[in-house]
């Protein structure tokens, strides 16, 4: 039998978002008209990727790097080269090719705390709020910030933490006419004490979760 002829140009078949099912068709034709057969001869496939041999490879990626053979979650882009054996229908003709295939290696991090309310606070009180995230990818670089909204005023995020913390500053409603400042008397009898009349004020701010990228790593 003739040796069949690859159809699928060698090289970079794609890059493909991890944790996410993908199917690429590879194809080789025999001249005699018959359906080659397709086998991983070399190189490695990415952890959770398949070639079947009719010549679909497959699967739930996954961006794994081998570390004293255990395999090891990465932030980086993986990229993977191998090759594929085409076998004539009767086995008695080859023609091998490479390929390489790159998986996304970055998880989005994620919010544990809820969504909704963080509490209820008065004039001056101390707020320390840590707002919970995970990130499943080692040495990610994770920043929090306000994406719409604001934070109450003498309030600040801690980018990196996510620990909102500060004295939560009056908002004062006061006539054209009036002026803030302390009450008549000869003394304050309590710290952080404020005679002008403030107003109540819900606070609605939605804060975004994000992470520096890394380079690509190849396997």
């Amino acid at each position: 039998m003739a040796q069949p002829v690859w159809v699928t140009p060698a090289g970079d078949l794609g890059t493909i978002a991890e944790n996410l099912y993908f199917q690429i068709p590879i194809e080789a034709t025999d001249p005699d008209g018959g359906s080659p057969t397709y086998s991983l001869i070399a190189g490695r496939l990415p952890e959770g990727v398949q070639v079947s041999s009719t010549g679909t490879i497959d699967g739930v990626p996954v961006a794994y790097t081998r570390v004293a053979g255990v395999p090891t979650e990465v932030s980086e882009n993986v990229t993977s080269s191998f090759a594929i054996r085409a076998t004539s229908p009767d086995g008695t003709s080859i023609n091998d090719r490479t390929f390489s295939i790159t998986i996304t290696g970055q998880d989005i991090p994620t919010f544990t705390t809820p969504a909704g309310s963080l509490g209820t606070f008065y004039d001056c009180d101390g707020v320390n709020i840590t707002i919970g995230f995970t990130d499943v990818d080692p040495n990610d670089i994770v920043t929090i910030e306000v994406d719409n909204g604001e934070l109450p005023a003498g309030l600040t995020i801690n980018s990196k933490t996510g620990l909102i913390s500060g004295h939560i500053t009056p908002i004062t409603n006061l006539p054209d006419n009036a002026t803030s400042g302390f009450d008549a008397s000869a003394f304050d009898l309590y710290p952080f004490d404020f005679s002008q009349r403030s107003i109540n004020k819900t606070y609605e701010f939605t804060l975004r979760i994000g992470w520096q990228r890394s380079k690509s790593k190849n396997i």
